[in-house]
């Protein structure tokens, strides 16, 4: 069994509200009720990232106390055996960032 690392991304708001929490992944969710006519977000920004992780055979949690913190944790498997990864090298005005893998044999 390969091993997976748990990573943690600390949320810029205070904290969601615990009724709150079941729903956050939910497309066009909005926990801030104050931002229903808000015309910059539609809700799907986690749900999108929660389909892509799940998408990979990863989880995604919340972690959150209303008014004091919030994360979100999500796990990575590392690479198998026999695969190398190459990151891409990046330089200025390059317009892609592509991540190849090469099978060893």
């Amino acid at each position: 069994m390969i091993p997976s690392t748990p990573l943690k991304i600390c949320g810029a708001r205070p904290g969601i509200a615990k009724e709150e929490l079941p729903n956050v992944f939910d497309r066009f969710y909005k926990s801030d009720k104050s931002r229903g006519l808000d015309k910059t977000g539609v809700g799907l920004g986690l749900y999108i990232v929660k389909t892509i992780i799940d998408a990979h055979g990863e989880e995604i949690w919340v972690d959150s106390v209303y008014q004091e913190y919030c994360e979100f944790v999500f796990t990575l498997t590392s690479v198998k055996e026999g695969v190398e990864l190459r990151l891409p090298t990046l330089r200025k005005g390059d317009k892609q960032n592509n991540l190849q893998t090469d099978e060893k044999n």
